[in-house]
């Protein structure tokens, strides 16, 4: 399950110990009260123990140390996390290890199984855990935001990892490997598959491109909050909330429109033609109303908490 507004994302998972805080964007004067409202939601859907992340584009400024006062604590085993990119296909994997997506309940437990033992997973939450393998499976299947792979060292599986798609890329996480097969291979091996998965859906690299050139564009926190609040009730009435937005999707014309000033294209078009990316694509950009739908597709699907 997933609840969304404009100060923050909650993901409550398959099972109580899978709950994630994001894009946390609270109000100056009403940290507190938005703590005990994220709280209680926790709580009353049965999850625990969550885990918040706080990027550097949290507000305020201050919001993790603020949080600690309140009765948060650091990670005692990843208290800090960084992310890289992708912008170059990566190696081709050895030829003695094989890579796939799961493609059965068995598959599926295989690797859920390796990523268990990676991630020290207690013995309780590898219990609960093993009784919704099924349920993982069909979610996959069902929805196709996400993708687990598996990799194969000398027949037997020794890795696995999971590929979120969203409209600005895939965001490969949770690559494990068994100890036996560490140095063979099999973790680039799973990093070139996901990459392959998300070039194969077709990432849209306008999307991308537009949503990096938007960093320029002049706008106030409070005049994108309230856009986007406004579009996220478009999309809501549209259909499917796992669906991706589509640059012609109701809510990313609103959006658009909301948004949309002289000012504002003039610095997103200035920006594009700084892009050091391929001609074929900034010459598409250079339309000024596909390049400001597909800023306001970014920025929706940034809201939506898929990144």
């Amino acid at each position: 399950m997933r609840f969304a507004d404009e100060r923050y994302v909650v993901l409550l998972g398959a099972t109580p110990e899978f709950t994630s805080i994001q894009r946390p964007r609270f109000p100056e004067d009403g940290i507190e009260e938005t703590l005990d409202e994220i709280r209680d939601l926790v709580s009353r859907h049965g999850h625990r123990n969550a885990k918040w992340w706080i990027p550097d584009s949290a507000t305020p400024s201050d919001l993790a140390d603020r949080l600690l006062e309140l009765g948060l604590r650091p990670d005692e085993k990843d208290p800090d996390l960084t992310a890289m990119t992708l912008e170059q296909p990566p190696p081709e994997p050895p030829r003695d290890i094989s890579v796939r997506a799961v493609s059965t309940e068995e598959e599926m437990a295989e690797a859920m199984a390796i990523q268990w033992d990676a991630f020290a997973i207690s013995d309780s939450e590898r219990a609960e855990q093993g009784r919704r393998v099924a349920d993982r499976f069909r979610l996959e299947r069902e929805y196709e935001s996400t993708k687990t792979f598996l990799a194969w060292v000398d027949g037997r599986p020794a890795a696995a990892a999971l590929a979120v798609f969203a409209p600005q890329g895939g965001l490969l996480v949770g690559g494990s490997t068994q100890p036996w097969a560490r140095g063979r291979g099999a973790y680039r091996a799973l990093v070139r598959a996901r990459w392959d998965a998300a070039v194969e859906r077709g990432t849209p690299t306008l999307v991308v491109l537009a949503y990096v050139a938007g960093q320029d564009v002049p706008l106030a926190d409070e005049d994108l909050n309230a856009a986007v609040r406004r579009a996220l009730l478009v999309f809501a009435a549209g259909g499917d909330l796992h669906r991706e937005p589509a640059l012609d999707d109701p809510a990313v014309l609103e959006l658009a429109a909301d948004l949309d000033s002289t000012e504002r294209r003039e610095a997103l078009g200035g920006a594009i033609e700084r892009l050091d990316a391929d001609p074929q694509v900034i010459e598409r950009l250079r339309d000024p109303d596909l390049a400001w739908r597909a800023y306001a597709c970014a920025l929706l699907a940034d809201a939506l908490g898929e990144d």
